[in-house]
């Protein structure tokens, strides 16, 4: 039974490349991602909160650069090439015909229609954030205008940032690359002045870093990658790393952690009475989930110097730029999955087996005049197991050329499993195959 499933899987993948696509995505995340995951869970105590984010992003950034790498590589030979594979899947010839092609669409679709609900949802949150925008109020109030300018200069912020307020929302929230925006509760205008300071501070701290534009680039990864758990996991350690590398940076304006957990307590009691549910793909300053994990980080937690956090985070960018350039250079000299047919019969070069046959189309003419006949064809079968266009050839055909256009365009279109008869897929030229012409009884 276990020898029946994989000799499928091993077929679907082996004749379909989007599978091959999407498998080699997901063994790349897993295990680039199950590095970083290690890096992370190994010197978190060691690294600022700051510097945790970037380890996570950079391990989601390396998942995506170590695919486009290893499927350049791929295309650039062929579909297979003389790159050695990490796994090798074994397709028995006998199956092929069975198993091939009906398992290869039900195998993607199953995979693809998770993927499409969750970036559909992706697409129903940016929607959502937007008609909030929309109906949301700009904030005229010169004072808070006037600290947001301050605290835009503290934090180098070049970008205009829109303040406004909604009765929509249950948190303070940030949103937008191009155009960020800091949303505010309608009741936050009521809020005392170091409350708001120490509130602004924190969401403008996440303009200033990006992470918005950081949360949905990887929730948009981890969605294609949807079977790789730990997609997920860090996905929500990304979302944790901001608050709290944004809580420390809020605190650092101030130097003082005791007052800024103060206000988040306090915040949290204002918002606790609104009962409207949060955005989706906002930076969501109280996320209930993590609030306390946040207090006891900020009570905890010294405050770093700016040139200390500089220090610290050009070491790790450095760190990071040399592990991930070390896996992606080993994933682009490796093959992740190859599927190869057995070596039953393989040495035999008229022994490899079509994967796909194309019964190609009757000619008109000819079956309007009850015409019947046969062409034999010649071709080349490349490494990836594909007719080369140009090589097809008429050899002999009865009656001549007749049903020679018809037969060339079946032969074109064939897929044949790979020969490999030392282990590296080969082209095959000179296969010829005979096309048959019958007008059935009636």
């Amino acid at each position: 039974m276990l020898d029946s499933i994989l000799n499928v899987f091993a077929t679907a993948w082996y004749a379909n490349g989007a599978i091959r696509v999407f498998g080699d995505g997901l063994l790349i995340s897993a295990f680039v991602l199950a590095v970083f995951f290690l890096f992370d869970r190994l010197l978190r105590a060691q690294l600022s909160t700051q510097s945790q984010h970037l380890v996570i992003l950079g391990g989601f950034v390396s998942v995506l650069l170590g695919l486009v790498m290893s499927q350049t590589q791929l295309s650039s030979t062929g579909g297979a090439g003389g790159a050695p594979a990490l796994v090798t899947l074994i397709v028995r010839p006998g199956a092929i015909e069975a198993a091939g092609l009906d398992w290869s669409v039900l195998l993607l679709v199953l995979y693809l229609v998770p993927v499409f609900l969750l970036l559909s949802r992706l697409l129903m949150g940016l929607w959502q954030l937007h008609r909030v925008r929309a109906f949301s109020t700009s904030v005229e109030d010169d004072k808070i205008l006037d600290e947001v300018a301050s605290l835009q200069r503290k934090l180098q912020i070049a970008r205009k940032v829109s303040v406004h307020t909604s009765a929509l929302i249950q948190s303070p929230v940030s949103f937008g690359a191009l155009r960020p925006l800091v949303l505010l509760p309608t009741e936050a205008l009521h809020w005392p002045k170091h409350t708001l300071r120490h509130v602004l501070a924190h969401e403008l701290s996440h303009v200033q870093r990006g992470d918005w534009l950081s949360k949905v680039f990887c929730y948009a990864l981890a969605s294609v990658l949807w079977l790789n758990p730990l997609c997920w996991r860090l996905l929500k350690r990304l979302d944790a790393s901001a608050e709290s590398a944004c809580d420390m940076q809020a605190a650092a304006l101030e130097d003082d952690n005791m007052n800024y957990a103060s206000t988040l307590l306090e915040v949290a009691r204002c918002c606790q009475q609104h009962g409207t549910p949060p955005l989706l793909f906002a930076q969501t300053m109280l996320e209930s989930s993590t609030l306390e994990t946040r207090i006891v980080h900020l009570l905890e937690g010294k405050i770093m110097q700016t040139k200390e956090l500089k220090k610290e985070r050009r070491n790790v960018l450095y760190t990071l730029a040399l592990l991930s350039s070390m896996l992606i250079l080993a994933l682009a000299n490796t093959q992740i999955v190859s599927a190869q047919p057995s070596g039953d019969g393989v040495e035999n070069r008229g022994e490899f087996y079509p994967i796909e046959n194309v019964v190609p189309m009757y000619p008109t003419v000819a079956a309007a005049e009850g015409i019947e006949g046969w062409v034999q064809v010649k071709f080349t079968v490349g490494i990836d197991g594909l007719v080369v266009a140009d090589s097809v050839e008429v050899v002999e055909a009865e009656p001549a050329v007749v049903f020679n256009r018809s037969a060339i365009a079946a032969a074109k279109q064939f897929r044949f499993t790979q020969y490999a008869p030392d282990g590296f897929p080969v082209m095959i030229p000179n296969v010829q195959y005979v096309f048959r012409y019958q007008l059935s009884a009636d």
